[in-house]
């Protein structure tokens, strides 16, 4: 018998399978440009994730260098 994941992922995908076909049989041409779509909004939001990682890892870089200096000095 299939573990619990693998039994959720089977679900997750009939479940996209069949919505998609639903969509097909509704506005075919809608759901032909729905896919690029998503795949459009999913990059930009990847991109700005990752840009907001950045600048929290720069800023932690930062405070590093800064606790490192106040401890040579000992004040820290």
């Amino acid at each position: 018998m299939p573990d619990t994941s693998t039994r959720r992922l089977a679900a997750i995908m009939f479940t996209g399978i069949a919505g998609y076909t639903a969509m097909m049989q509704h506005d075919e041409q809608d759901a032909l440009q729905k896919p690029a779509f998503f795949r459009r909004c999913l990059e930009t939001k990847t991109a700005e994730f990752k840009e907001m990682w950045r600048r929290v890892l720069a800023e932690k870089a930062q405070l590093r260098e800064q606790l490192r200096k106040l401890e040579a000095e000992g004040k820290w």
